[in-house]
């Protein structure tokens, strides 16, 4: 439901000329693997496999709307998983003709008719009336996606055969990050000092609510931050422990595991692993006395209440930030 309402809105904002697009820098890499995350779970559910290549020549750091870009990549990603049901699903980014990059979605599903092609990218359009019924969806995804890249900049069009599957491609202006040198992530090109306040920085947002992470992700995506998505505490959990973040902000309570018992977790996981600590900041919207004592006691650093508010938000996290590398450099 919150999907279809979504999607609505977004058409709504988009017909009356409402939906800004953004021009921020992002790190191409990172925003792939946030797209593919949960269409990897699907997939693989399903015994389908998802695969993702990148040209050697596409710059890590872009500027551009890392949102918008993300929301037509998981639209692709996800009807190319709905309508698979064996083999594979891959998306591949490469330079396209002058100044653009070229991005392809392809699966080995059911195809669409040539027919039904010519209006694939209709409000409404679905290829038959079986398809809705089998798999659901409001006709507007496509619709959505198709005018998103034409807002920034870019075009899209479709290569399929029945019964064999289905390849989506769209192009976009290939404009390189201001922050970073084009081939190079900008950590790699920042002092230590540097490093927190340049765009770029690593985050881990565990929030349950999805009014809740669309706020966060959108503060955080103004300012330049790579964002990853769990949905509960388990998931924060195994992500902390697969991967690198610069800071993690964690929700209080959650299904699964609530913010405390995965923060213990995440502190015991980086001292049998001997990893750095990354810092963490408690995100609750029942402040009561003694929930600060609790977050710190659980190992948290900092402490935050909800409703968010953007200045104080961005300068707790600044100020976690700029903590560790002012303790990395010390330490080195």
């Amino acid at each position: 439901l919150l999907t279809i309402i979504n999607d609505i809105l977004d058409f709504s904002k988009i017909e009356a000329g409402k939906l800004a697009i953004e021009n921020i820098d992002f790190d191409l890499r990172e925003l792939l693997q946030d797209a593919l995350r949960p269409v990897t779970l699907q997939g693989e559910e399903k015994g389908l496999q998802v695969r993702c290549q990148v040209a050697d020549d596409v710059p890590r750091m872009l500027g551009g709307d890392p949102v918008r870009i993300r929301q037509v990549l998981i639209n692709l990603l996800s009807n190319a998983v709905k309508f698979t049901e064996a083999g594979e699903v891959a998306v591949k980014v490469g330079r396209g003709d002058g100044q653009e990059l070229r991005f392809s979605v392809r699966d080995t599903g059911i195809g669409i008719a040539a027919a039904a092609q010519r209006h694939i990218f209709d409000a409404f359009s679905q290829e038959d009336t079986s398809i809705t019924r089998k798999f659901g969806g409001t006709g507007l995804g496509l619709s959505i996606c198709s005018r998103l890249i034409a807002l920034m900049g870019g075009r899209i069009w479709v290569d399929s055969t029945p019964g064999q599957g289905s390849t989506f491609h769209f192009t976009l202006p290939c404009r390189t990050a201001a922050t970073a040198d084009t081939t190079v992530p900008a950590s790699a090109a920042a002092t230590p000092q540097e490093e927190a306040t340049i765009s770029g920085a690593r985050v881990l947002l565990v929030e349950d609510n999805p009014i809740n992470q669309r706020l966060a992700q959108a503060l955080l995506q103004k300012r330049g931050y790579a964002v990853s998505l769990a949905e509960n505490g388990a998931d924060a959990v195994d992500m902390v422990g697969a991967g690198h973040f610069d800071v993690i902000l964690m929700d209080m309570q959650m299904p699964v595991l609530d913010g405390l018992e995965a923060t213990r977790r995440i502190r015991n996981q980086e001292q049998a692993a001997g990893h750095t600590r990354v810092p963490i900041i408690a995100m609750t919207a029942n402040a009561m006395i003694g929930d600060r004592e609790r977050c710190l006691d659980a190992g948290m650093d900092d402490y935050l209440s909800k409703p968010i508010k953007a200045q104080e938000f961005y300068e707790r996290i600044e100020g976690m930030l700029n903590k560790k590398t002012v303790g990395q450099v010390q330490d080195a």
